[in-house]
C-alpha cells in the first residue's frame, strides 16, 4: 500500500501506478485554528509506503501524523525533499542541529522501519535515523530530462567541487549531467568553480 502526504500526491499516485500496488485514499484539512488534520479512510496494511516530502512546518506535521495512523504498520518513509537538511550543522552556541532535531522526531514511528531520502544534502543526516536509510541518486533521471531539452551549452550548478569526490560513490551530479547532455562528435564538457563556503545558516562567502 502506498500513502501519499499532500505535498507528494501526485509522486505518490505515480509510482503506486508504476508498481501496481494501492493507493490509499487520504483526507486532509486545516483546521479553522489552523491546526492540520490527516485520515487515511482505507485499512491499512501490515506493510507501507508512505511518500512526503517535508518543504514546509505544516507538512512535517502532516507526516508526523501520517506515521502515527500507521504506526502498527511496517513503513517504508520515502521523503522526496527533506526540509531542514541545510541545517545539518552548528555554527553558534545555543543554535540546534535541526536537521538532527527532525530525524529524531520521526525516529519513535521507525524502529522497525527504513528511510528513503533523495539526493540529500549531507550523507551525515543519515546517521540520525534509528533505522536503515538511503540516499537515493536522482541525477541520472535529472540528466536524461536534460538531454531530452536539446539545450546548447548547458549550466549545471551543483554541490561544491570540495565536497568531492566521496570514497565509493560515482561522479559528482555535475559530471554525470554534463556527460549525458554531451553531444556526439562534441569536445568534453567544460567547467567552471565559483567557490562558495557557509559560514553560519545564513551567511556564505
Amino acid at each position: 500500500m502506498i500513502i501519499g502526504g499532500p505535498a507528494s500526491q501526485l509522486l505518490a499516485g505515480r509510482v503506486a501506478a508504476i508498481l501496481g500496488e494501492v493507493l490509499a485514499l487520504c483526507d486532509y484539512k486545516t483546521f479553522p485554528d489552523g491546526e492540520s488534520y490527516t485520515q487515511v479512510t482505507a485499512p491499512l496494511d501490515d506493510k507501507v509506503a508512505i511518500i512526503q516530502s517535508t518543504p514546509t512546518d505544516r507538512d512535517l506535521v502532516y507526516l508526523l501524523q501520517l506515521l502515527d495512523i500507521c504506526q502498527e504498520s511496517s513503513i517504508d518513509l520515502v521523503i522526496p525533499y527533506f526540509g531542514y537538511a541545510r541545517q545539518d550543522k552548528i555554527f553558534k552556541p545555543g543554535e540546534p542541529m535541526t536537521a538532527r532535531a527532525v530525524a529524531r522526531a520521526l525516529n519513535p514511528f521507525l524502529k522497525e522501519g527504513r528511510v528513503h531520502l533523495v539526493n540529500i544534502h549531507s550523507p551525515s543526516i543519515l546517521n540520525h535515523f534509528c533505522c536503515p536509510a538511503d540516499n537515493l541518486d536522482a541525477t541520472p533521471l535529472l540528466a536524461e530530462n536534460v538531454a531530452s531539452l536539446g539545450l546548447k551549452d548547458p549550466v549545471v550548478i551543483s554541490r561544491t567541487r570540495e565536497q568531492w569526490p566521496w570514497p565509493g560513490l560515482p561522479p559528482p551530479p555535475w559530471e554525470r549531467i554534463a556527460i549525458t547532455c554531451r553531444r556526439p562528435a562534441s569536445p568534453a564538457p567544460r567547467s567552471a568553480w565559483l567557490l562558495k563556503r557557509s559560514t553560519s545558516g545564513i551567511e556564505t562567502w
